[in-house]
């Protein structure tokens, strides 16, 4: 067995046997009794705050030579479906011919659109199985609920009917419409608004079907591009229809 002799802090000397396995370095105290910093410690510091500080500035550069995006603007367009403006010579009270007191009562009940024009997007058509939904211009509401509107306004203006509004009203008959085109069309250069229907009349008590009608516009042109006049040109179409069931009420 071999002795080591180690000197302690005050000069004095202990013998240690074996292997020495490590020993404790005193550490200068400060006057409160708590360790004072190293100059390693200070560095080690130094370089953590440092790295925080430079990766900031870093950042901070990097965001400021970021191009500034513009503000998207919604481009998108809406459009209505409306009943022709009254003539100037109906607009005052006394000027307006009432349907007679035994004029039928007719309620426009609901309308049905196929399951492409139930998107808000306008509608083009290519060709016969092709058609295109344009996402910019739209319809601000259901395309069924716009054309029932526009039926309603349009034969309120109509003589030989009252228009009932409400379905607590009593009414003799009630109107179901089936659209089968509203859109317009662009087929090899040419374009122009297609707008196609089919109408029922019914008994409301007996839902007996007393009248079935087939509609189609008159042919109107259009150039493919503005939807403005595109909106106006069905409002037409719509106002035909709603000529078109007046016109189908037996007993005017």
């Amino acid at each position: 067995m071999m002795t080591f002799i180690f000197k302690n802090q005050v000069g004095c000397s202990r013998p240690v046997q074996g292997r020495e396995v490590g020993r404790t370095v005193p550490v200068s105290r400060g006057s409160a009794g708590t360790p004072r910093p190293t100059a390693l410690t200070r560095i080690a510091r130094w370089g953590g705050t440092g790295t925080v500080l430079l990766a900031a500035l870093l950042l901070s550069g990097c965001s400021s030579l970021l191009p500034i995006q513009p503000a998207q603007v919604d481009a998108t367009k809406y459009y209505t479906l409306s009943a022709p403006p009254a003539p100037a010579a109906v607009t005052a009270p006394a000027a307006v011919t009432a349907p007679a007191a035994n004029a039928p009562k007719l309620m426009i009940l609901r309308v049905e659109v196929p399951a492409y024009l139930q998107h808000r997007p306008f509608v083009t058509r290519l060709g016969p199985n092709e058609v295109k939904l344009i996402d910019d211009v739209r319809w601000a509401e259901p395309l069924d609920l716009g054309i029932a509107q526009a039926l309603r306004e349009r034969v309120a203006q109509l003589t030989g009917v009252y228009g009932m509004d409400s379905r607590e009203m009593v009414r003799d008959y009630e109107v179901v419409v089936h659209v089968l085109h509203c859109e317009g069309e662009a087929v090899d250069g040419r374009g122009m608004v297609r707008f196609a229907a089919e109408v029922d009349l019914i008994k409301p008590g007996a839902k007996e079907v007393v009248a079935h009608r087939a509609f189609t516009a008159a042919p109107a042109a259009w150039d493919g591009h503005d939807y403005a006049a595109l909106a106006q040109a069905l409002s037409g179409a719509v106002s035909e229809l709603a000529e078109a069931i007046v016109a189908a009420v037996p007993g005017k």
